[in-house]
């Protein structure tokens, strides 16, 4: 309501990193790490991803964030994110290319819709083009949040 108050049992969440997640391979999909839950309504959220409870089936949105760092200036070629159910990919992809130069970071947002069963999980993977072929890191900024909105 416009008080800010809750007024169904709509599953929400909101998990984080807190820290950088280092030793990501060049040009591998690799789980991103969110060890924080800062808003979980359901208790659906642990290691790093959202299980759709009891109750909980209809389509969400869910938004995300990888934030990639090439670790040296001008290593980063791409940053890629992917919201993942059941472990295989879904259209919520998205790649980042740096055409004009090329970053030492680089934030990749991506949202978007998906129906869900109970029982459904998502996870957040992201992947890094490195120009020297050397590990990177997802900084502390990754996300990934969504709820039931229908």
């Amino acid at each position: 309501d416009v008080t800010g108050t809750i007024t169904d049992d709509s599953p929400f969440f909101f998990i984080r990193s807190t820290a950088g997640q280092t030793g990501v391979a060049d040009n591998v999909w690799t789980k991103v790490t969110l060890g924080t839950e800062d808003i979980d309504t359901a208790g659906a959220c642990s290691n790093s991803r959202f299980t759709v409870p009891s109750g909980g089936a209809g389509i969400y949105y869910i938004s995300a964030n990888v934030y990639c760092n090439g670790n040296g200036n001008g290593n980063l070629y791409t940053g890629q994110a992917n919201i993942r159910k059941n472990g295989s990919e879904t259209y919520i992809k998205v790649e980042n290319n740096n055409n004009d130069g090329f970053p030492y970071t680089q934030g990749v947002f991506l949202g978007g819709h998906l129906n869900l069963a109970e029982g459904d999980y998502i996870e957040l993977y992201g992947a890094m083009n490195i120009l020297n072929n050397s590990t990177g890191t997802f900084n502390n900024h990754c996300f990934m949040s969504g709820g039931r909105i229908g």
